[in-house]
């Protein structure tokens, strides 16, 4: 819809208000403008022989720039400065253009003050000093360790198995050189203050759920909203199988799901309402809220857990890999 409809900028106001009790010595005003589409969402990625595979990460100027002027235009409405914030000097071709429409942008308001900043300076200054920033814009943007996270979390009601969906992810979090990882990058990467919840589904039910990857609202077999499992459990599938028969195999630990058995499922509050079209959670019985899903996260990281194991999810029958055009011999 996004798409369609050219919706190109998210605005967040973040700001203190008298009288309520924060945790910020000085009071702060903050707008957050970032572009809408684009980021490795827009491409599932395909396979490079059988051995690698590539996803895409899109920056459109278009949107880029459409962000930036409503950035701009916002700060020169209320005499603020703007920060953009990106990876440029890694991702120097994507966050590279962003930052170029930016400096062009800029032009256009020359009484508007803009410095850069790399994303993760800015959140550790956002931590740090806060009132230093007013407008802050930035291009669209981490997966299996949240879903570890939320089991570890999930454990003291039972846990088994934990999902996190794939939209619940909403930055990359990079230690410090010393391995230190701050409350706040953690909040970077799930800001939305979902509940922890467990709750208990049948094996036959779990294989309906994973089954809604494909077939489910806007869920389809090309574009498939995949959920991203916790270690233990692992599950192979084959999006060209008809509807219903998709998931080929699922296993806990190693053994196959039994379908008239029950497991304990650790999930954010959002799926639990049947969010992004995972209406099987919504008949989930002996629901446990365990609070903040923030605060598993921060607790899991704490006891310094290993890389999370690749393999989770396997495609029995990936797409053929990319051709490399014949050359002359001449």
């Amino acid at each position: 819809m996004r798409e369609r409809c050219d919706f190109s900028v998210i605005h967040r106001p973040v700001a203190t208000i008298p009288g309520i009790e924060n945790n910020f010595k000085k009071s702060i005003d903050i707008d957050v403008v970032r572009i809408a589409t684009g980021g490795t969402y827009d491409d599932a990625g395909r396979r490079i022989g059988s051995e690698s595979a590539v996803s895409v990460r899109v920056i459109e100027r278009k949107h880029a720039r459409h962000a930036a002027r409503f950035a701009f235009q916002l700060a020169a409405a209320q005499g603020r400065s703007v920060v953009s914030a990106s990876k440029w000097t890694i991702q120097r071709e994507t966050d590279g253009l962003f930052e170029e429409v930016v400096d062009e942008v800029k032009k256009l308001f020359p009484a508007v003050a803009h410095r850069r900043e790399l994303f993760d300076s800015l959140l550790a200054g956002i931590i740090m000093k806060p009132e230093r920033y007013s407008v802050i814009v930035c291009p669209n943007e981490y997966g299996d360790f949240l879903s570890d996270a939320m089991l570890y979390g999930g454990r003291k009601a039972g846990a088994q198995i934990a999902f996190t969906n794939q939209g619940g992810i909403r930055a990359d979090l990079v230690p410090a050189a010393n391995g230190d990882v701050t409350y706040g990058q953690i909040f970077s990467v799930q800001p939305f203050g979902n509940d922890l919840v467990v709750l208990t589904l049948t094996g036959a039910q779990l294989k309906a759920l994973l089954e809604q990857e494909f077939e489910s609202g806007k869920n389809t077999p090309d574009k498939p909203t995949m959920l991203l499992p916790s270690n233990g459990f692992t599950y192979s599938y084959d999006s060209r199988r008809e509807s219903g028969r998709r998931i080929v195999d699922m296993r806990l630990n190693g053994k196959p799901i039994d379908p008239k058995a029950d497991y304990r499922i650790a999930i954010g509050s959002f799926l639990v309402t049947g969010g992004d079209n995972f209406t099987v959670f919504k008949d989930g019985r002996d629901k446990t809220d365990l609070g903040i899903d923030l605060d598993a996260t921060a607790a899991y990281l704490a006891t310094n857990p290993k890389a999370p194991t690749l393999g989770r999810m396997k495609n029995l029958n990936p797409p053929p890999p990319a051709q490399t055009p014949a050359t002359s011999g001449e």
